[in-house]
């Protein structure tokens, strides 16, 4: 007679399809855990995919190529929802974009807004809650600007004394800014006290 066994096997995949699939797709065959693979890890528990040759080597060079800057293009962020990008160049500008993921689709430029910085944009958010109509922006000129696209203002909130890098959305009127000049700044759009301040 036939005898039926159960194997219990501890996976290491959560057992809902969808993770499963997701899994695999991303894995492969190998579990790629922490302590057999830590070069693919960094300090937060995000595995880090662009250290994984197996998905480097799956990556497709697309022929789609957006034109917008004349000069080098130093951000490129998403929207929040994944839909449209905004890029900072060299030459001052910000581009807009509407991003078709359709195989054969075009992207389009909405709009390559002219903001006041006098050199290199170097990172650019769009901020939530605005319906991608707002921008900031960062810039070696030192100035942090918020950017209104569709009533092409652009406005300087703050101010480093070396050029500025980096900057963070913490709401719709907070946001953080660092420079060269070794400070980290709050900005609060509705505290005049913080805007285009010179002192960290």
């Amino acid at each position: 007679p036939f005898k039926m066994t159960t194997l219990n096997v501890n996976c290491a995949f959560n057992p809902d399809i969808n993770d499963i699939l997701f899994d695999r797709e991303l894995y492969g065959h190998h579990h790629w855990s922490r302590d057999r693979y830590p070069r693919y890890w960094g300090f937060s528990d995000a595995l880090n995919v662009g250290g994984i040759e197996s998905m480097v080597d799956r990556l497709e060079r697309s022929p789609a190529v957006l034109k917008c800057h004349h000069g080098c293009v130093n951000t490129v962020r998403w929207n929040s929802n994944g839909t449209k990008i905004v890029s900072g160049s060299d030459d001052t500008h910000l581009g807009i974009w509407r991003i078709n993921f359709q195989f054969g689709g075009e992207s389009k430029l909405l709009s390559r807004f002219s903001t006041e910085h006098d050199a290199n944009i170097f990172h650019a958010l769009f901020i939530p809650h605005t319906d991608d109509d707002e921008i900031i922006s960062a810039a070696l000129d030192c100035d942090v600007r918020y950017n209104i696209v569709s009533k092409q203002i652009s406005k300087r909130i703050g101010t480093h004394d070396g050029a500025c890098h980096k900057l963070d959305i913490i709401d719709v009127h907070t946001f953080l800014s660092c420079s060269e000049d070794a400070t980290v700044k709050l900005i609060d759009t509705r505290d005049k006290t913080t805007v285009n301040s010179t002192t960290a």
